[in-house]
């Protein structure tokens, strides 16, 4: 069935925004024309819409078209997604967007320049190993757990992360690495 229009509705807490090809992918043209000129995925007054592809398990891959300027809170959670790039428009991640994803291993940062802020919990108990933000250099903002439990589990492999060009970075938020027992590398800028 369709929710509002242009949401598919699977289950209690499961929302496809653009239903994933049998691949499990989203294109950047499929979602764009989704997105109907908005420049916040996910992003409404109604609840249901905050959560673009909140329990999404079906989708694997995404391409975010350069449109997007704010990935909003819970976009992604719970998701199926394994692996996304950030654009370079994109300003903000909000709280929990790819929380709880634990499919997710690989987030590409290197076109991230102008993100500024990564919400609270916003990729906490995701499968990631490691996170280069060494191209964030507008980051100013890293929120609380924004990282936490990331790739826990048996064996913790969590190992690495890359601040080096982050020269803006002012603020990371109470146990933004919290869980990180393999952590064996932070590079922080000069």
């Amino acid at each position: 069935t369709t929710l509002s229009g242009d949401f598919q509705f699977s289950g209690s807490t499961t929302f496809c925004k653009v239903q994933p090809n049998a691949n499990g992918h989203v294109s950047a043209a499929d979602l764009s024309a989704a997105l109907d000129d908005a420049t916040i995925l996910g992003n409404s007054s109604v609840n249901y819409r905050v959560r673009a592809f909140y329990g999404c398990t079906a989708l694997k891959s995404i391409e975010i078209p350069n449109s997007v300027t704010e990935i909003s809170s819970s976009a992604f959670y719970k998701s199926g997604l394994t692996s996304v790039s950030i654009p370079s428009s994109v300003t903000s991640i909000g709280a929990y967007a790819f929380s709880a994803a634990t499919a997710l291993v690989s987030v590409d940062f290197s076109n991230a320049t102008s993100l500024e802020t990564i919400g609270n919990h916003a990729f906490r108990s995701t499968g990631l190993q490691s996170v280069d933000l060494s191209q964030a250099t507008a980051l100013t903002t890293i929120g609380s757990y924004a990282f936490g439990n990331t790739a826990s589990g048996t064996p913790d492999r969590f190992t690495s992360i890359d601040f080096s060009n982050a020269t803006s970075l002012k603020t990371i938020g109470m146990a933004a690495l919290g869980g990180a027992h393999a952590l064996a590398a932070v590079t922080l800028p000069e």
